[in-house]
């Protein structure tokens, strides 16, 4: 296996089909500027004329120029990256900073057999550097001499050539062995992956449904009977009763619902389809997709806070999902992974041994009932301004809004009843969330600043807010208490910072 270190140490170019894959990617914007420009009597329009050549002079043969010239290398010390056509650049990324190498593949790349290969460095929220693309036992082959390479920085040894050939089949067995069964702590059946897609009911997918409905009335075969209905019956959409319009409006939304939940059952299976989460050393391994694979590295010595979420009917049935935000996540990016996307409470806590060991507490402590007062009144500010332009532009009557108000009361009730903390000796822990039921865990080890905040409103009501940022919560609703008696929040923070401060006397004795 020598000659595959070896290899790498030289400067290598991408997978050639790279820039058949690009094309392809394009081929979309190409073939619709095409139909314009061709046969759609468009020709004399400069515009497309000035399109369809700027994609064929430069885009296609762009791309094979950024292929030509984009080379990388990996050292036992650094990646070294060389790209760019006109303006060259080279990056250099010490390997001792890498801390995720991640393997992805859409349908298309799996067809052409290639792989993107991921690059994290500590602290950093974005992907480092990315080879897009290499084969996929390249990409496996760059993940292991990485790790190799790792282990011998952190033995402080240089690699001698008679001890290559030994590391790397060493290596080569620690990697992703996923049918050996005792590297595997939790895998997602099929089964269960269906009543995953089922529970989920993401309301995003609703607005899905609603399209794949409004794409559907496009057919008029399927609805010409419909239509012709509704033409015999009202001359004017004026003089429709509301009762009618009301159950014509329920009836979209029922269907509405039914497709963007077989849409959401069939993407979530897709997406998890296979998860496997493994355990190596102080490292798990995530591999999960049917169309697009992914293969995830979750370095655990990263590991910042842990979130266990739900919702009213995945909570009836006891089922939970477990998320793992590390140093460097960034919301903007969604890029946290999934340790565990459906499991009972129990077979949960018995993974997360293996993970961060979770002791839920039974009691938590509500915030103030003032909170209620505070969000039933924002929720009213921010509805006004709806109510207003509904009344001058389509005779909106106010008294529907004044019948919305015990609904907003009710919202705001219910965001301060799932709205609790609990403050252990070596953890905090937050509830949060009227659909999307959150427990979030931060470690308090893990803390890098505490602060207290008071809006206008809550100074009014005597409240404050605890922020607790992390190398991983910064600037999110999931590390925060709201609405905290303002004196009670000045003894919880110095509680927490005494805690803290014992917590980093443990460590660093």
């Amino acid at each position: 296996m020598n000659h595959i270190l070896y290899d790498y140490n030289n400067f290598n170019r991408l997978h050639p089909l790279t820039w058949v894959y690009n094309f392809f990617k394009n081929l979309p914007y190409f073939a619709i500027t095409l139909y314009l420009g061709l046969y759609q009597n468009q020709r004399e329009e400069l515009i497309y004329i000035l399109i369809t050549i700027i994609l064929g002079i430069f885009i296609i043969p762009g791309n094979i120029l950024k292929w030509y010239y984009f080379t990388f290398m990996i050292s036992e010390n650094e990646i070294i990256l060389k790209s760019g056509v006109l303006s060259r650049k080279q990056r250099n990324i010490p390997i001792e900073r890498i801390q995720n190498v991640n393997v992805k593949q859409d349908i298309l790349q799996r067809i052409l057999g290639i792989a993107k290969v991921e690059i994290e460095t500590a602290g950093d929220i974005h992907t480092e550097a990315a080879l897009e693309f290499v084969k996929l036992k390249e990409a496996d082959e760059i993940n292991r001499i990485i790790r190799l390479y790792q282990k011998n920085l952190s033995k402080n040894e240089q690699i001698q050539n008679q001890e290559i050939s030994q590391n790397f089949e060493e290596i080569k067995s620690e990697t992703f062995q996923t049918s050996d069964k005792s590297n595997i702590i939790f895998e997602l059946s099929n089964k269960d992956l269906i009543l995953f897609g089922m529970i989920r009911l993401r309301p995003l997918f609703l607005v899905y449904g609603i399209w794949a409905m409004s794409f559907l009335s496009q057919f008029q075969n399927l609805f010409m009977q419909l239509s012709n209905y509704l033409e015999s019956t009202v001359n004017n959409f004026s003089h429709i009763p509301i009762y009618y319009l009301i159950g014509l409006f329920l009836v979209f939304l029922l269907f509405s619902f039914i497709i963007s939940w077989l849409i959401d059952i069939l993407w979530t299976f897709a997406q998890f389809y296979g998860f496997k989460l493994m355990k190596d050393g102080n490292k798990l391994f995530s591999s999960y997709g049917l169309l697009s694979k992914y293969s995830v590295t979750i370095p655990l010595k990263k590991l910042q806070q842990i979130s266990i979420q739900t919702n009213p009917i995945k909570k009836k049935l006891d089922f939970y999902s477990m998320t793992l935000y590390t140093a460097g996540y960034d919301l903007t990016y969604n890029k946290s992974p999934i340790a565990i996307p459906l499991a009972k409470m129990e077979l949960l806590k018995k993974t997360s041994q293996d993970i961060f060991p979770i002791d839920i507490p039974k009691d938590f402590e509500r915030i103030s009932e003032k909170s209620i007062r505070r969000i039933f009144i924002r929720l009213l500010i921010q509805f006004t301004p709806f109510v207003l332009l509904s009344y001058f532009f389509i005779n909106f009557y106010v008294l529907f809004f004044l019948a919305l108000m015990p609904l907003f009361y009710y919202i705001a009730y219910l965001r301060w009843k799932n709205r609790s903390y609990s403050i252990q000796s070596d953890i905090i822990f937050i509830k949060q969330g009227i659909w999307y039921q959150k427990i979030n865990i931060i470690p308090i080890k893990k803390i890098q600043t505490l602060h207290i905040s008071e809006t206008f409103f809550q100074r009014r009501l005597f409240l404050s807010t605890i922020h607790i940022d992390t190398a991983a919560s910064q600037n999110i609703s999931d590390a925060l208490i709201p609405d905290i008696d303002s004196e009670t929040a000045k003894i919880i923070l110095k509680n927490i910072n005494d805690k803290f401060k014992s917590s980093n006397k443990l460590r660093f004795n």
